[in-house]
């Protein structure tokens, strides 16, 4: 799951700050760059987006931001992708439902390296934070390469118990299937059994 389109030249300082949790990094980035071409701040408390940042880079700091676990950095993100939505005369594509949706499954997939027991409930904030943004619970990603095509395929198939609540309770769809079945066998598949537990009790 990433960005696709063309990115500016700030993506890879943007990426990384995201990827690695630095927040601060992040607000510099996003919020105190000056009005750029064609961009100026609504008002002195508006975010400030350059033209070095595109849609496209907001979109694939978001994705590894909520991979890695990274809640606060999430928050500015969404801000930052709004913000950017919202400038007038600006041609920017600015999907949201997609954008969203496919940090939605990031989120709920994570990383092997980041799979301690003890982030879980981050991560489950971090899915809730993304639904309350309207983000859809049963977004199915258009992305072929994609090791699961749901939210709860992803947290299903990775045990994510507190991503798996958070997403049940705003009723996702359990019809989609990753490459080892449907979400139940995903989870029993890869041993998940507090995963194989929640979703048998829907």
């Amino acid at each position: 799951l990433g960005g696709e389109t063309e990115s500016g030249p700030a993506a890879p300082a943007l990426c990384a700050a995201a990827k690695e949790g630095h927040v601060n990094a992040l607000r510099g980035l996003l919020l105190m760059l000056p009005p750029g071409r064609g961009r100026a701040s609504e008002g002195p408390s508006s975010p400030r987006l350059d033209v070095l940042t595109t849609g496209a880079d907001l979109a694939e700091g978001l994705y590894l931001a909520a991979k890695y676990v990274h809640a606060e950095c999430v928050t500015v993100l969404c801000g930052g992708l709004a913000a950017l939505a919202s400038v007038p005369n600006v041609d920017v594509d600015v999907d949201l439902p997609r954008i969203l949706g496919d940090a939605l499954i990031s989120a709920a997939l994570g990383t092997p390296a980041h799979d301690a027991f003890e982030l879980d409930k981050t991560r489950g904030y971090i899915v809730g934070l993304l639904l309350a943004l309207k983000a859809d619970a049963s977004y199915t990603t258009v992305d072929p390469t994609a090791p699961a095509p749901t939210a709860v395929c992803a947290a299903a198939l990775s045990g994510h118990v507190c991503a798996l609540k958070a997403l049940l309770g705003a009723k996702a769809s359990l019809d989609a299937r990753t490459k080892a079945g449907c979400p139940i066998f995903a989870a029993a598949f890869h041993g998940h059994a507090d995963a194989v537990k929640l979703l048998a009790s829907e």
